[in-house]
């Protein structure tokens, strides 16, 4: 819905870090993987984790097997038409700012 009408559902982690907005869709990659999955970035969680990396809990993952298929650590942002647009650069601005401030988990 949101796309219908001009905005966009994007990774937040590519924003953030390089002000490019990757689309985001709920879907696994063909590896069976989280198509968004960046090394060292999300922690293990008890929710996030494939069966066999359970144990390792509080660690960073290190490869995209060891979370689940469907695991979003890149987090999401959702823009309305209006800012995706022309208010773009103001908004990364703001997403920077928050950043630097409470830095974001991506678990």
């Amino acid at each position: 819905v949101l796309e219908a009408h001009g905005g966009v559902l994007a990774q937040l982690r590519p924003f953030e870090s390089r002000g490019e907005l990757v689309s985001y869709s709920y879907r696994p990659s063909a590896a069976g993987a989280t198509p968004d999955f960046e090394p060292n970035l999300a922690r293990i969680t008890r929710y996030n984790a494939a069966p066999a990396a359970r144990q390792r809990v509080g660690e960073r993952a290190e490869e995209p097997g060891q979370l689940q298929p469907y695991a979003n650590t890149l987090g999401l942002l959702a823009l309305p038409g209006p800012v995706a647009g022309a208010g773009l650069g103001a908004c990364l601005e703001a997403v920077r700012a928050a950043a630097a401030a409470h830095p974001p988990e991506y678990d």
